[in-house]
């Protein structure tokens, strides 16, 4: 009888944990960002641009190193048409979103949210830990492509998660760059006959 009990257990825990992985790809579900202002931007706006969406608590050790990642990024990839986009989901995280960006030279926007929100956008068991930072990387479309936590081998280290946030961002630029290399390459002028 126990022996049974045993192995329900275990295949209840794995479809359970099965049943709790994000879907990928799927398309972004709409999130509202409030800013310290109280303005409202819909991830929406976004549209058309590659979008890192990062959740983050301002007060992470690795969600601000991530962050900081994510400035140089935006620096290097965003006249290609990437926009990073942070959204803290700690308590009161209104309160603190200004000074955060202030204190790391945060270079794109970064807004707040409530926890659930987060949970629902990033298709989250509410009964599960929540590492922290959580990345979705959104094509031009409005496709969620991939999605990392904070305890994914993605973040190992600041090295290679800054390697693994350019190779995310240069495949989801990488159709246009080819499109606009096509178009920027000239055809040669047909030879003479003569």
């Amino acid at each position: 009888m126990n022996r049974f009990l045993l192995s329900v257990l275990a295949a209840t825990c794995l479809v359970a944990n099965q049943s709790s992985a994000a879907q990928l790809p799927r398309k972004a579900a709409e999130l509202v960002i409030k800013s310290p202002s109280g303005m409202e931007t819909l991830l929406s706006k976004y549209k058309g641009k590659v979008v890192a969406l990062e959740f983050i608590l301002t007060t992470c050790s690795h969600c601000q190193q991530s962050c900081k990642i994510l400035t140089k990024m935006h620096h290097e990839f965003g006249s290609q048409g990437f926009t990073p986009v942070a959204v803290a989901i700690n308590d009161m995280a209104h309160m603190y979103v200004t000074d955060f960006i202030k204190n790391l030279g945060i270079s794109f926007p970064v807004g707040w949210q409530l926890r659930d929100s987060a949970l629902v956008f990033l298709q989250h068991s509410e009964m599960e830990t929540m590492m922290m930072p959580q990345l979705a990387f959104i094509d031009r479309e409005g496709m969620i492509r991939a999605q990392f936590a904070g305890n994914d081998p993605f973040f190992v280290d600041d090295v290679k998660q800054e390697a693994n946030m350019r190779t995310q961002i240069k495949a989801l630029l990488l159709p246009v760059a080819k499109k606009a290399a096509a178009v920027a390459t000239p055809v040669p002028a047909p030879k003479k006959k003569g």
